[in-house]
């Protein structure tokens, strides 16, 4: 049976013009990820308005989520007892590759104990992270959101307190 032509040209216009209409429709933006890791290590390189950390890390995911992680953190120079993080940037590498950094834009330092009698100091630090980025998921774009604990560690040394090491634990969280 043959159909009558009128019929086969609506039938031919609709299917186009669906096709069309389906084309027009834009994507839907794609979801973010939000990944949380767990960041410990130490300051290799202190100034007075300076620091850099570096250290080792864990994702939710288990061992694949693996890290070692550097970042260069800009400072108010007092930070006792409160300090302004003025700047810096961070980068993590994962242990299957994946690279995620971002720069920081602010955050603070508040001293948590002081450490009387030159004993050890701790501050909570927060930080926040703009333009981050992750090597898996080219072209995207998101933030990061640092807390951690700073520890410095004091002796008297010559009649002076003196901070001979510090120490950084905290989590990251990071929505590209």
């Amino acid at each position: 049976m043959r159909l009558p032509r009128p019929i086969v040209r609506r039938t031919a216009a609709l299917a186009f013009l669906a096709v069309l209409a389906t084309s027009a429709v834009p994507a839907a933006a794609a979801a973010s990820t939000t990944e949380t890791y767990t960041l410990g290590g130490y300051e290799v390189y202190f100034g007075t308005d300076h620091a850099i950390f570096v250290g080792t890390g864990t994702g939710q995911d288990g061992l694949h989520e693996l890290s070692g992680w550097y970042t260069s953190v800009f400072h108010s120079v007092v930070i006792d007892p409160t300090g302004i993080v003025t700047g810096g940037n961070a980068f993590l590498q994962r242990i299957d590759g994946v690279q995620i950094s971002g720069d920081i834009t602010g955050g603070g330092a508040t001293q948590t104990a002081a450490g009387d009698n030159c004993t050890t100091q701790t501050y909570a630090i927060t930080a926040d992270l703009s333009g981050a980025t992750r090597t898996d998921d080219p072209g995207a774009v998101g933030t990061a959101q640092l807390s951690a604990t700073l520890t410095h560690y004091r002796s008297w040394f010559l009649g002076s307190c003196w901070v001979y090491s510090a120490s950084v634990d905290g989590t990251i969280t990071v929505a590209i």
